[in-house]
C-alpha cells in the first residue's frame, strides 16, 4: 500500500491465516478483498489444487465480520467456460453477508451474462470480472462500460 496501490486481494491466505486476516483489516480497513474460489460450496486454496475444510457461506461470513473491502468469488465450475456466471449463488452470497460486497467471476462470455450479474446490484453485488470474453470478442468492453456509464447519469 504505501507503494500506491489501493486494494489488495487474498486468497488462501485468508483462510489459512485468519488472524493474519484480522490484523491486515485493522491496520488497512476497507482495502484488503478476499478472494473466494469455490467448487460447489467448498473454499478451495493453493489454485484450485486443495479443497478447505469450510465452506463458501461460512467462511464468508467470518471474513465479512472484518473490515474488508469485499469478497471476489469465483465458480470454479464455470471459469474460463464462457457458459454464464452463477447468478444464483453469487446472489445468496450477497445476501448473505450484506452490505459487505461481492464481485462475481468466472464465466462470463456474452453481453448478457454481464447484464444478469449487474441485476444483481441492488443486492451487494457490486462488480465482475470479465476475462475471456474480452480477449475472445464476446464481449466489447467499451460497450459494456458506455452502457454502465449511461445508467449512472
Amino acid at each position: 500500500f504505501s507503494m500506491g496501490v489501493s486494494q489488495a486481494i487474498v486468497g488462501t491466505a485468508a483462510m489459512e491465516r485468519p488472524d493474519d486476516l484480522a490484523l491486515w483489516t485493522e491496520r488497512w480497513p476497507g482495502r484488503i478483498l478476499v478472494g473466494l474460489d469455490a467448487r460447489s460450496n467448498t473454499v478451495a486454496l493453493d489454485g484450485w489444487l486443495r479443497d478447505s475444510k469450510e465452506g463458501l457461506f461460512d467462511a464468508a461470513k467470518r471474513v465479512a465480520s472484518l473490515a474488508i473491502a469485499g469478497i471476489v468469488y469465483t465458480d470454479i465450475d464455470r471459469d474460463g467456460t464462457g457458459l454464464g456466471p452463477n447468478v444464483e449463488r453469487t446472489a445468496q452470497l450477497a445476501r448473505h453477508i450484506f452490505p459487505v460486497p461481492v464481485i462475481a467471476s468466472g464465466g462470463v462470455g456474452s453481453q448478457a451474462h454481464i447484464e444478469s450479474i449487474h441485476a444483481e446490484k441492488n443486492h451487494g453485488v457490486r462488480g465482475l470480472i470479465v476475462g475471456k470474453a474480452i480477449y475472445h470478442g464476446t464481449v466489447d468492453l467499451a460497450l459494456c462500460l458506455a452502457q454502465f456509464d449511461q445508467e449512472k447519469s
